[in-house]
């Protein structure tokens, strides 16, 4: 199996956008990166 750049940038960008909706439906308006 070979994984590229592209997936592992997908797979980290996802979960960042997930961990931003979590902070944001908590509460949370200002998230720093």
């Amino acid at each position: 199996m070979v994984t590229s750049l592209v997936d592992i940038f997908q797979v980290k960008a996802k979960a960042m956008l997930e961990g931003l909706k979590l902070a944001w439906e908590q509460g949370f308006q200002q998230v720093e990166v």
